[in-house]
């Protein structure tokens, strides 16, 4: 189901970038070390060209920090992660984050079993 859901998150207009596996700079590092016969794995990250917190507010998706599990998952991985790099108020402000290329507001999916209709249904609800 991944590279339909890439496929999906990477032509909607309200997604500004797409990260994975097999994308064209990364593709050839990643057949170095991928098993024989393996996939492109799950995990797939992105940000919106819009506001994080209403799309993650309307995204009927679990949300956790948690990957590997069958049930598809959406984390704010950035406020995971790198909680205190984030630009606010008597806090950082951001320059950590944007000099390694970091969006305060990448989102990481991992995708699961369910059919990738579902999947990009949920997506879609909430892009638009």
């Amino acid at each position: 189901s991944t590279p339909v859901v890439v496929d999906f998150l990477a032509r909607h207009p309200a997604v500004e970038r797409v990260w994975w596996a097999e994308q064209p700079t990364t593709r050839a590092a990643y057949a170095r070390v991928k098993r024989p016969g393996g996939g492109a794995g799950a995990v797939v990250s992105f940000t919106l060209r819009g506001e994080l917190a209403r799309f993650y507010d309307r995204v009927a998706l679990p949300k956790g920090p948690s990957f590997g599990m069958a049930t598809t998952l959406l984390s704010p991985y950035t406020y995971l992660a790198h909680y205190d790099l984030l630009p606010r108020p008597g806090g950082a402000d951001g320059a950590e984050l944007r000099r390694a290329g970091l969006s305060p507001d990448l989102l990481r999916l991992s995708v699961g079993t369910e059919p990738a209709e579902e999947i990009i249904a949920a997506l879609a609800a909430a892009l638009a």
